[in-house]
């Protein structure tokens, strides 16, 4: 895919000097997020090859930590990731050391009532276990598996009598709306340092970690000394929401 962009903007076509392949950011849902974490470094659990969880005749097996090549396939090219709730730490798809492979600077977003990756044992152990890279977590305080909403309800369910599987897109706490737009400000702010070098959007993770403690004071239109409160958020709308970061090392 990326060969193929970089072969697009190369050429008189319309996207010509539109895209720098050289400077990629990925984004990865659930079964995404699961692919984009060993594509980010995270070589899988040797283990896993022959589990059901894997796919058939061994395929699994140059993305692990055994395959000595494993590393030298991974792209130079993508910059940055953002994993949403990344299906397979739960179940033991990833080792301390598979996830200590990860370097590339990463934003895990996640629900901490994720039943289907996992919060605790899922996303936030990426988070954590990824030690030699510099991350965010961003955190919907009892959002499920659909946190931040990143595939929205299909029209034809919708609009149907009775929206029948419209759950399936949905979370039972939060508006999709509001996580969809909450994603897209901070991603929008992560891609432009990463891969733009805009250091003042940096700004946007400059924040008090729990949405619910941060102070809201403005004053005829104007940030008092007090205001601390997240940066494009209107008063109470971080609540709800907690923000973490680890430096490489950490």
């Amino acid at each position: 895919m990326l060969a193929t962009l970089a072969g697009l903007a190369d050429t008189d076509g319309p996207m010509s000097g539109m895209v720098d392949a050289d400077n990629t950011g990925i984004v990865g849902y659930s079964m995404g997020g699961y692919g984009l974490v060993n594509n980010l470094g995270g070589a899988y659990n040797p283990e896993m090859v022959d589990s059901f969880l894997a796919p058939p005749n061994g395929l699994l097996a140059e993305h692990t930590e055994s395959n000595p090549e494993f590393r030298n396939n991974l792209d130079p090219r993508i910059k940055a990731g953002v994993a949403v709730g990344p299906w397979g730490m739960n179940n033991g798809l990833w080792r301390p050391d598979g996830l200590a492979g990860i370097t590339v600077p990463t934003f895990y977003i996640a629900g901490s009532a994720d039943t289907v990756s996992g919060y605790a044992n899922g996303t936030r152990a990426i988070f954590e276990g990824a030690v030699n890279s510099d991350r965010y977590l961003l955190t919907f305080k009892n959002a499920g598996h659909n946190a931040a909403a990143p595939i929205p309800v299909p029209v034809e369910v919708q609009f149907s009598e009775g929206q029948i599987g419209s759950a399936h897109y949905t979370d039972p706490v939060w508006d999709n709306v509001r996580m969809n737009n909450i994603m897209d400000h901070f991603v929008t702010a992560y891609f432009d340092y990463h891969l733009k070098g805009d250091t003042t959007k940096l700004d946007y993770f400059d924040l008090v970690p729990d949405g619910a403690e941060a102070v809201y004071s403005v004053r005829n239109g104007q940030e008092t000394e007090d205001h601390t409160y997240w940066r494009g958020f209107s008063a109470g709308g971080a609540v709800g929401l907690t923000m973490e970061h680890l430096a490489s090392g950490q």
